[in-house]
């Protein structure tokens, strides 16, 4: 099988300039790991990378920062 069988053509995007609560917010809303980032250019959205459910805990939460404003359990 390939892998363009697999893949998702309707990624969950968040803009560069989201907030790291907006990437978690959209991870918990379609319950998802992973958030592509995308940066727009003269009208097109061109993806500049991945923020992962992993490092949200490795950059925010180990780090010292308080995980409660964006990812609360309800």
């Amino acid at each position: 099988m390939r892998v363009e069988k697999m893949c998702n053509r309707a990624p969950i995007s968040a803009s560069a300039t989201d907030t790291v609560r907006a990437a978690a917010a959209l991870m918990r809303a379609y319950h998802i790991g992973d958030v592509v980032v995308v940066d727009e250019q003269h009208g097109r959205r061109r993806p500049v990378g991945l923020v992962t459910d992993r490092d949200l805990v490795l950059e925010v939460v180990d780090r010292g920062g308080d995980p409660r404003p964006c990812c609360s359990a309800r």
